[in-house]
C-alpha cells in the first residue's frame, strides 16, 4: 500500500492510499490501540472500465 495522507481526527487515525493495482484504499484505525474500525477499497478505473 502507498500511503497518500494520514491525519489524527476525533480518536481515530484516518488513512488514505492506494494497492498495488492502484485502488483507492480508505482505513480507519482506534487511536488508542491500532484497531481497525473501517476498511473501504475502491477498484482501480482500469478494472471498472469494461468495454
Amino acid at each position: 500500500m502507498r500511503i497518500e495522507e494520514i491525519e489524527l481526527d476525533d480518536g481515530k487515525w484516518e488513512i488514505e492510499g492506494r494497492d498495488a493495482a492502484g485502488a483507492e484504499i480508505e482505513i480507519d484505525l482506534r487511536a488508542t490501540d491500532g484497531m481497525v474500525i473501517k476498511m473501504e477499497r475502491d477498484r482501480p478505473a482500469a478494472a471498472r472500465a469494461q468495454p
